[in-house]
């Protein structure tokens, strides 16, 4: 796995079907529909702040997790704009 970008987890919420659904709807699939099998179902936003795009990627050794926790001694260098 390769880490692009960092943030700080600030606070993870639950929300509503709908209100997930529409979370998704951004970027390049702004356009496409989202449904939910089931609408009963809890579901969770992630609040965060400091989205900071690096300027090398990073290999870390981990297996299929989309949140990683990055160690302290870790060097990293961000570049000036998101995107």
């Amino acid at each position: 796995m390769k880490i692009y970008v960092s943030i700080e987890l600030v606070n993870c919420r639950r929300i509503d079907a709908n209100e997930y659904c529409s979370w998704n709807k951004t970027g390049r699939f702004k356009d496409c529909i989202f449904e939910v099998e089931d609408k009963n179902k809890d579901y969770y936003a992630y609040d965060f702040i400091n989205t900071r795009k690096l300027i090398k990627s990073i290999k870390v050794n981990v297996e299929r997790h989309t949140w990683v926790e990055i160690p302290d001694d870790l060097e990293m260098y961000y570049s000036d704009t998101l995107f």
